[in-house]
This record gives structure tokens, sequence and C-alpha cells, in this order.
């Protein structure tokens, strides 16, 4: 068929190529003359579906091959407002008034057969194999705009789905997918021109998914040929649009996205969208909160309680809200988002050329959009690429820019990635926030509207993220973030209503739950699934990196200072430093208790790039795993290099943690360092600051929470006041029961790790250049990598105690003859760690079973310098002795704990067991060895020796 031979009636529609299948009835309304046009998208062919006995219409369309008269001048054009455009406006339901005004209508006019409601409709749209076709989609669209200025009534657009089936080499040039659209009142000034509360869009889907006749899948990761998947070209897709989104779902799987428009980097999909033509209650002169909205005073949450979104003045009235965007979910799986399209594919690629970067046809991922509030949105992302950044929710809350130098108290929203990449240039936001302008079309205020094209995200570390395998972005600006989970995108369930903040997060001016079993029945919860066993992407104990982790690209920063120097406000943030307020990893039970390894470098990445999650020679001895309760307090000269926290090495465990530990570190958080840039540059004392004049205070002195989520249990320690100078290890770190230690296959013991309660950074104590909120160069202090070294942020942990179990035997691997031990330095020229603690066995160790010494290797059980051996009671954390190099401080230990276990204890043949203290092998009436087994008796074998250092030690036998 020729460009101009358009079908003017359904006939000839179908005859085409154009398959159409309804419950009830189907419109179709051919180039509608400009006189009886669409009053608002100036559309002028409409085909939309009538139910049955009054009710709600499923409209079926099949696009079997490429409609030609589609065409201008040989491609599928984007034109607009002409009646030469070829684009097919089709809905399930709609509610209209071709040729006129809509806005004061309560019922639509005789003149056309519309909907009998925009409630429940059903479209769905399959395009075959190879076919290509331009529309925009609604699964109901209503533009009726009558109301009662006193009341919240209003047009609906609830409950409709909109499904889009690709078959493999097909495209759809989409302007937008709405699954639905409600009356904003889009033309009307003056009084009437403000937000008016109650036109309700919840409830609605919209599902994209590639058809799969044979079952088949593909791998959208690996992406070359677009001929291997159906192509959506589009320039946004939104679960829902108006001034209640609530409840809405967009689901896309094994789907291809391009972005059909330059913008769609600051807005591509939004699982639900507050907005009500861009009108926000803000006086432009005054740059204030305005109220301009009629109806509702306060937004009535679902379980009937009012909400109010600010702090009522005392005696004032509540303030009302621009638009509201809550629960809303986006679902994306086997998918790539924002694919950089040739342009000779793309008929809708004049704004970008052969030379344009994957960043500048970016497509953004909003789980909500709102220009008021926006919470409880999530976005779920699984085995996916994302070109464009993933935001849980954006919300204005009736600000263009910060007021009152007081930034906005941002609610809480959810990302959710699992083996998903987002492309160079875009990151993860749990709630943003932005800065706009107003529109310059409305300076006299007849619409109250703000300027969409200025609007500028705000780096803002808020909302939540959970982390499961391997994620990449540049940045994760998130307040809490959770590694070894994620949300099934299957169990989602846009009818729920979510509530993604949980209890156990630490908060300002409030204690933090050191203990808390999670909520089984809880809705966010059925759907999380915590990767807790051996499957991919869980993590253990004795992983070099964690099976879940992040790539940071940007490396881990806490400046909050733009970086995005096109979509992102330049002066919002500059100056302030933040980061994640908490961290969380799921841990499995499973220990490798069968490792021999003791060197313990840390390299996090191979020569080939892939990151490291074990270690270069092999499982790590368990004689390591407990090497963080090491304790050194050995004074040191002062560094003028170096910042002040290093002058003296000060007892308190905070210090020693921050600065001079030397254990394990399971690394959440990776960068290789490529950049040149150092991978981490954190400032506590500017975080701690930033939060105390924010009040964020939680007094964690800028640190980042770590909590430990096992068996159902989260584990963790609260903070307090004076944290940073105490030695009382029960303060400062917490303990997590309950690990299971195979070796052979066999479970031999069970063990307690212990955690240090505050994150992980890779560096060393310096300075790292920032700019001031004058955009002045200055000198900022803190933990600074090296450049260009690889780097990371973790969990520092230690095995602390181990249950060994009736009937068996726990070996103890040790130091081999000439094997090298490797002390890692995690403080910059610090390697005073002595070397015997490498193959000494701290950790306390109990249980009716027996040690066993593996062959030829020698074990030292027992250490007095251990963080619990320190005598809180007589160390005086206030230096005692002034001067260069010598002791600051005096420490005083305790008696260490002897251990208790009361098995046989066994010195294998060449091996040497080396006692560490008195009663490291159990020491009182009843709780010690009961045999002590030196050697072979085979003839020829190697002698075996035990070595006491002077110890006491109590034995049952002894056999030699």
């Amino acid at each position: 068929m020729a460009d101009n031979d358009w079908p003017l009636t359904l006939e000839a529609l179908e005859a085409a190529g154009f398959e159409v299948k309804v419950t009830g009835d189907v419109h179709y309304i051919p180039k509608v003359a400009d006189a009886a046009k669409d009053p608002l998208d100036n559309a002028f062919t409409w085909l939309w579906g009538t139910g049955e006995a009054n009710g709600p219409s499923d409209l079926s369309i099949t696009v079997n091959n490429t409609l030609d008269f589609q065409k201008t001048a040989g491609e599928f054009k984007d034109v607009s407002n002409t009646y030469n455009q070829k684009t097919i406006w089709i809905s399930g339901g709609l509610k209209t008034y071709f040729g006129g005004n809509p806005y004061g209508l309560t019922e639509t006019p005789g003149n056309f057969p519309y909907s009998e409601t925009t409630n429940g409709n059903k479209l769905t749209l399959t395009v075959k194999e190879g076919a290509t076709f331009l529309a925009k989609l609604f699964g109901s669209r209503n533009d009726l705009g009558g109301y009662d200025q006193t009341s919240d009534s209003g047009a609906t657009a609830n409950n409709n789905k909109v499904t889009v089936q690709m078959e493999d080499g097909s495209k759809l040039y989409a302007k937008l997918i709405f699954g639905g659209r409600s009356s904003q009142l889009d033309g009307v000034s003056g009084d009437n021109g403000v937000v008016h509360a109650g036109f309700e869009t919840n409830g609605n889907v919209v599902n994209i998914v590639r058809f799969i006749s044979d079952g088949a899948d593909k791998d959208a990761g690996e992406v070359v040929n677009p001929d291997s998947f159906g192509i959506v070209i589009t320039k946004g897709i939104f679960g829902a649009e108006g001034y209640e989104a609530n409840n809405n779902k967009v689901t896309l799987e094994n789907t291809v996205v391009v972005a059909g428009m330059d913008g769609a980097r600051k807005l591509g999909l939004v699982g639900g969208r507050g907005l009500y033509y861009y009108r926000m209650n803000y006086d432009y002169g005054a740059s204030k909160y305005k109220e301009v909205v009629n109806g509702a005073t306060g937004y009535v949450s679902n379980s009937g309680e009012t909400v109010l979104y600010y702090p009522q003045e005392e005696g004032g009235d509540p303030k009302k809200v621009s638009a509201i965007a809550n629960n809303n979910i986006v679902s994306i799986k086997n998918s790539y988002i924002g694919y950089h399209l040739a342009p000779d594919e793309n008929d809708w690629s004049s704004w970008y050329n052969e030379s344009a970067q994957d960043q500048d046809v970016g497509f953004s991922i909003y789980g909500a959009w709102s220009t008021g509030v926006a919470m409880n949105n999530i976005v779920a992302a699984e085995d996916s690429i994302i070109n464009g950044n993933v935001i849980g929710g954006l919300e204005f809350q009736d600000q263009m820019k910060i007021t009152g130098g007081q930034p906005r108290d941002l609610h809480s929203n959810l990302v959710s990635l699992k083996d998903t990449t987002l492309a160079s240039g875009s990151s993860i936001y749990g709630t943003a926030t932005a800065t706009t302008k107003p529109d310059e079309n409305d300076k006299d205020n007849r619409y109250n509207r703000i300027d969409e094209r200025e609007i500028y995200a705000v780096n803002r570390r808020r909302g939540i993220a959970y982390i499961a395998g391997e994620v990449a972005a540049d940045s994760a600006y998130v307040r809490y973030i959770s590694f070894g989970q994620y949300l099934d995108t299957s169990r989602l369930d846009n009818k729920e209503s979510y509530e993604v903040f949980k209890d156990y997060y630490p908060q300002a001016q409030s204690s933090t739950r050191e203990q808390v079993v999670l909520n089984r029945e809880d809705p966010l919860e059925k759907a999380t699934v915590h990767l807790n066993g051996s499957e991919s992407g869980s993590i253990h104990v004795g992983q070099q990196v964690a099976g879940s982790y992040l790539i940071n690209r940007n490396g881990y920063h806490s400046s909050l200072a733009a970086t995005d120097k096109k979509n992102q406000d330049q002066t919002a943030t500059k100056g302030q430093h933040n980061f994640w307020v908490g961290a969380y990893a799921n841990l499995s039970d499973s220990v490798n208790g069968d490792g021999t390894s003791f060197d313990t470098k840390v390299k996090l990445f191979s020569d080939e790039g892939n990151v490291n999650h074990g270690y270069a020679s092999g499982e790590l001895s368990l004689l390591t795993h407990d090497d963080g309760m090491w304790y050194d307090h050995t004074s040191r000269e002062q560094d003028s290099s170096l910042g002040a926290e290093n002058s003296n090495h000060r007892p308190a465990l905070m210090h020693q943690f921050r600065y001079h530990y030397q254990g394990l570190v399971l690394y959440l958080g990776v960068n290789d360092g490529e950049s040149g840039e150092p991978v981490v540059r954190i400032s506590f004392d500017e975080i701690a600051n930033f939060r105390t004049e924010q009040k964020q205070n939680t007094n964690a002195f800028g640190n980042t929470f770590i909590g430990i989520i096992k068996d159902g249990t989260v584990y963790q320690k609260d903070s307090r006041v004076g944290g940073d100078q105490t030695v009382d290890a029960s303060l400062m770190t917490f303990d997590v029961p309950g690990f299971e230690i195979n070796q052979g296959g066999d479970h031999v013991a069970d063990a307690t790790y212990a955690f240090y309660k505050y994150m992980h950074f890779d560096g060393h104590d310096g300075e790292f250049e920032d700019e001031n909120a004058a955009g002045e160069k200055i000198s900022v202090s803190g933990k600074v990598s090296d450049p260009g070294e690889e780097a990371g942020v973790g969990i520092k942990y230690w095995l602390k105690s181990v249950n060994i179990l009736p009937g068996k035997l726990l070996v103890l691997n040790g130091k081999l003859e000439n094997s090298e031990l490797y002390v890692e330095d995690f403080q910059s020229g610090d390697t005073s760690k002595p070397k015997q603690e490498l193959f000494t066995l701290s950790a306390e160790l109990t249980g009716a079973g027996g040690v066993a010494i593996a062959k030829d290797s020698t074990v030292i059980i027992g250490s007095p310098n251990t963080i619990y051996n320190i005598d809180t009671e007589k160390t005086d954390t206030k230096p005692k002795v002034p001067g260069d190099g010598k002791a600051l401080y005096e420490v005083v230990y305790k008696t260490p704990q002897p251990n208790s276990y009361t098995g046989a204890t066994i010195v294998s043949e060449g091996a040497m067991l080396v006692l560490g203290i008195d009663g490291a092998l159990g020491k009182n009436d009843t709780k010690y060895t009961s045999q002590l087994h030196i050697g072979s008796p085979e003839a020829g074998t190697k002698p075996a020796n035990v070595y006491l250092q002077g110890h006491v030690q109590t034995v049952g036998a002894s056999r030699l």
C-alpha cells in the first residue's frame, strides 16, 4: 500500500495486515478532520474499544506485517501537530471530546461512541516477526475534567492493562505507552489552572514482552543483532500518569527498548507518574510553597490514616501536595534498556549520529516520579543491561529547589538489581529529588508549571538498594544497601502496598535494633530472595570478593558533588559529604574448613579483569580466619605526610579497626582503579558534620553501619556517644552464631564469627581535593586509597569461637616448612603484624570433639594479644606520656580465657603444636583435652612435637 493510501475503514485497515479482536465493540476514526481532532495530543487517527453491557473492553490487535501507509518518504516519521502524521492512537478505553473541550464535562458527548468506562480495560498488541508499526498506546485515557471543586471527585483511569508482545525482528515505534492516564485539565488556565486532587490513575499495568513461540530464550546481555529481538523504540513508557498514580506496574521481559528522543535519559520508563500538567504548589517569585490545590486536605493512606507530608505549623493547616505516586513497581528481566541502535536501523535517530556514545541514547527508569510525593516505589531488575539511571522514586515535594537551606526529607523507595549492569554514565538512586525552574511560557503563573526540560537530579544518598550477583554502576546513591538479596520479579504484585523501609535500619536520633527476626509475613519479605545457601551469588566467609557485589565505577566517595554535568544539579550539594548509613550482607551457613593457604594478600581483580572471589593460592586455612581479633597498640612516630588521625596510635578500637586492622575483609564493593583516580575518598568528619547539620545524626562518627542477615535474623550493633574512644569489644563488635565448618564433606563443628560494626574502607589516612559550596578548591582529610590502585569497601570479620561436635576432629592446617606467609597491608607502610599470628588459632575452642594438627604443619593455639583480652576497666584511653614515638598510651591486658574442648588432641606426623596461652588445650577441673596424642606409631615416620613455651597445660592422658 502506498504512502498516501490511508485505510478509511476498519475493514481496509484489517486488509492491510491489521487484525482486530474485541470483547464488545471497536471504533476506528481515521484521519479525524481538524475541527474534530483530539484536543490534547492533536491526534488524527484513533482506535478504541467499548465493552459489553456498559463494562470494560478487551481489545486485541495483531500487526501481521509492516503497514507501509504509515511511512513518510519511506520512513516511520515521528510527526506531530499535522494532518499528515501517520501514528495510530489506540486505547482500550477512551473518554474525551473530539473537536471540543472535555475539561468541564462529567459525561462524554454523543457525537462519538466513547467507552462506558475507563476502568478495567485491556489492550493487547502483538507485532509479528519482521513487522513494523507506529502507534501511541493507552490502557485507558480519560480527559473529562468536570468536577466539584470542594470534593475529590474527578475522572479516573484505574486498573487498566496494556500488553505488548514483540516477535523476533519486529519493531514498534511507540510515541508513548500508558497503562492509564486521567484528566489533567491540560489547557485550563487562571483560577482553574491549579492542581485538583482526586484524578486517579491507580492499579494500571503495562507488560512488554518478547513473544517466544518455541520456548527458547535469548540473553539480552548478548544483543548484537537487533533482528534477533523485537525492538521497542519509544519516547516513554508510563504505568500511569495523573494526580494520584498509585499501585501501577510496568513489566519488561526479554525486551529491547531504544530511546526515541534525547529526553528519555532524563525520563524514560516510569511505574507511576504523579503529575498534573507539570503544575506545582510553588510561588515562583518567593521561592517557597504556595497552596494551589483544590480538593484533598491530605493524602489518605491505604490504612485509612490521613498522612501529612509536611510538618504542620502550630495552629496552621496541613499542607496539600502537588501530586502523589506511591507503591508503584517496575519489573525488568533479561532485557536491554537504552540499547544503542545504529541510526540506519532507527527512523527516529535524527537527534544522534554514528559517533554517539551509549550514554547519549540512554533511557532512565523510575519506580515513580512526582511533583509532590513518591514513596514505597520499587524498581526490580534481573539479568539485564540498562543504559540509564535507575531510580526507585523521584519526588519534588512541591519544591523547585532547596528552600530555607534545609534539604527535602525524602521518603523511602527501593531499587533491587540482580546480575544487572548499568552502562557508563548511569547510577543507582534509591530515592532522588531534583531542582527545576518555572516554564518560560508560564511567567504569569497562569498554569503554575515547571519546565520539564530543566529538571536536574540532586545527589542525595537516600532510599534503599538490594544487590545480588554482579551489579555494576557509576555510583549507588542510597542510604541503605543490602547484598545477597533481591526481589523476585515474578512475586511482585502491584495490588500489594509494600513498605520498603525496614524497622532495623539505623535511624537518626533513635537506637539501632541489634537483633531482629525477619517478618516472614511481611509482603515485601515474601517477595525477597535471600541468597544464603550455595547458589550463585551467595556470600560466604572466606571469600575475598563476596558472591554478590557492586562495581562502583566512580569509586567510593563521600562527596555529593555532581558527576553528571548534563543531568545533575551542579551546585545543590557541592561541598557536602555523605555515604551509606547501613550496609547489610546475607551470609551462608557453610564454611569451608579444608583450606591450607596463608596467602591473604588482597588482589580484587584477575589479570583478565574479572573479580577474584577467592584468594590467589586457594582456600585459606581456618587459622587466618581469626586474625581480625589480633590487637596492636604499639605507638607510632608522627608522619607529617599523613593526617592527624595517624600521628599516634590511639588504643581506641575504632582507630584500631579504621587504620591498623590486618584481618580478613569480605569485599562488597570493588573498583579496579583503572581511571587513575583514588577509588576511596571518604571524609568521616565531613560526613558526621553533614548528618548533624541535616538532623540525620546516628552517632556513628561518619561511619557506615554493618549488618549481617543469616537464618532469618538481622545482627548489628548500636552506636553511642563516646564510641570513638572505647576499647570495649562488646561495644564495637557483634557476634553471629550458627556457622557450619565442613571438612572433607563432613560437618565437624559449629562456629561463631564476629564482625566490626562499621564498614571497612581501603586506603590510609590522608587528604584529597574537594570544592566547598562556593566552588573554591579545598583539602579534605579522611580515608583515601592510592591513585590508580584497585580498592574497595567491605566487612571486617573474624572467627571468634568453634564448638567441635561430639565424635568429630577439627583439623587445623598450619604453616608448612618454607611456606610463604603474607601480612596484608591495609595501612600504607604498616607491616608490623607478627607473622606467627597468621598460623595462630586465637578463636576459642569448645565442645566434646577433638583437634588434629595437620601433617608437617605448625600451629599455635591461643593468643594473648586480642581485642577480647583488653582490661577495659584498667585501660585509660587518655595519653600518659607525650613524646616522639614513645608509649603515649598504656593498655592493660587480662589473663586470656582458656579453651574448654574435651576431645583428643592429635599432633600428626611431622607436625608441631605450640601453646600460646595457659590452658590452650583446656584448663579447669573437667574442661580439658582428654588425650594428647603426639606423633605416629609407624616406623620411619617423622617425629611430632609439642612446644609449651612455658605455659601451663592440663591433659587427661598423653600418648607419645
